[in-house]
């Protein structure tokens, strides 16, 4: 257990520089990229410099990029992540109310993927060059390459305008759930249902699986408690990224579906120039990918005791 505490104290450390580097780089993009943040909130309307130069002074865009930049990083420091200069409303506050949203339909979709995909791998690895092994791999390959906003127009088109039977937008109720969810997991079905597949199939011809075969195991227990505890290391690598992915906030399907998520949250802040929340957003993907990693790392251990951290 020490050498996990260690382990992860120095991958703590290790995210301290990161995301320095990350702040640098963003607040460097979004003030040399052309736009003022000030044109989205007077909308063309009329001020006179004067009026101008008290709202710049007022957000702080008076001042030197340097002097803004340890402004923005002290206020980090404190757990002050400034104002959205849209809304008048504290980044945190925008960033907390929209993540819920988009968590939730991080977790649908990546509850889809893996409970089809994995048992799709699965029977299609111990029945290889069955049908159903050829069937399972041509939908796994349909739902990887299906671009995810022609899918989520389709399923409006049909459940929505068609047959009226689901919203096409918004959350306020379990319905609205249910297109987007499916839109998430249909991609993450098929990475999953693949990579399960080509993991079991090279752990089922390891020795240790035909000694538990001339044991006179039973045939599941040999695939689900010895077999698959193994092969899913790689799947939980591919689901914790994709899962940090989703997290980012899906913007097409977010935007598709008028969800009122994080990725819908990034567009109108980049559409209005507004630069607190640009920063906001890319800060906290690169903690949620940090900490996703880390726990990764961590699942490793109780999944196979040979992985040590030292």
């Amino acid at each position: 257990m020490k050498g996990i505490y260690a382990y992860i104290v120095r991958r703590l450390l290790l995210a301290i520089p990161i995301l320095l580097g990350v702040t640098v780089l963003i607040f460097s993009i979004m003030h040399l990229i052309p736009g003022d943040p000030l044109d989205y909130v007077l909308r063309g309307r009329p001020v006179t410099p004067e009026t101008l130069q008290l709202m710049k002074e007022k957000l702080g865009l008076n001042l030197p990029l340097h002097v803004q930049y340890l402004r923005y990083l002290s206020g980090l420091l404190r757990g002050d992540w400034g104002e959205s200069i849209r809304t008048r409303v504290s980044v945190l506050t925008e960033l907390s109310s929209r993540y819920v949203n988009t968590l939730q339909l991080a977790v649908l979709g990546i509850a889809i993927s893996l409970l089809i995909g994995i048992p799709l791998g699965v029977i299609a690895a111990v029945k290889q060059n069955s049908v159903f092994d050829y069937l399972s791999m041509i939908g796994a390959l349909f739902g990887v390459s299906i671009p995810g906003f022609w899918f989520a127009i389709v399923l409006i088109m049909m459940f929505s305008v068609g047959l009226h039977w689901l919203p096409a937008s918004g959350n306020d109720s379990v319905l609205c759930y249910i297109m987007p969810a499916l839109t998430v997991g249909l991609g993450g079905t098929g990475f999953v249902a693949r990579l399960t597949r080509s993991s079991m199939l090279e752990v089922l011809r390891q020795d240790y699986v035909r000694t538990a075969r001339a044991k006179g195991l039973r045939e599941r227990i040999v695939v689900y408690k010895h077999a698959l505890k193994n092969a899913i290391i790689p799947v939980i690598t591919m689901v914790g990224i994709q899962f940090g992915y989703l997290l980012g906030g899906t913007v097409i399907i977010e935007m598709v579906f008028a969800w009122p998520g994080i990725g819908r949250l990034l567009v109108v802040a980049v559409w209005a120039h507004d630069i607190p929340v640009i920063q906001g957003c890319a800060l906290s993907f690169t903690l949620i990918f940090i900490l996703i990693s880390l726990t990764v790392d961590i699942a490793y251990a109780y999944l196979n005791p040979q992985i040590r951290y030292e």
